[in-house]
């Protein structure tokens, strides 16, 4: 799955919502919808604040925690 399906999935898994995420990482929601192909950065902010590793050939991403 993209980047953007397997964080929307995961952030459900615990609970979280978008707005959330949002408000956490000082970004507009709109800018979460938009990353199929996500930054490094936003990556290492994700996985800060989740506690989550990020597994990815490149295409397809999975998020297992820590």
């Amino acid at each position: 799955m993209n980047f953007k399906d397997a964080m929307l999935s995961y952030l459900s898994e615990k609970g979280k919502t978008v707005n959330w995420l949002a408000k956490k990482l000082d970004v507009s929601v709109q800018t979460i919808y938009a990353k199929k192909k996500p930054s490094i950065n936003f990556i290492r902010q994700f996985c800060d604040l989740m506690n989550c590793y990020i597994v990815s050939d490149g295409y397809t991403y999975n998020i297992i925690d820590k």
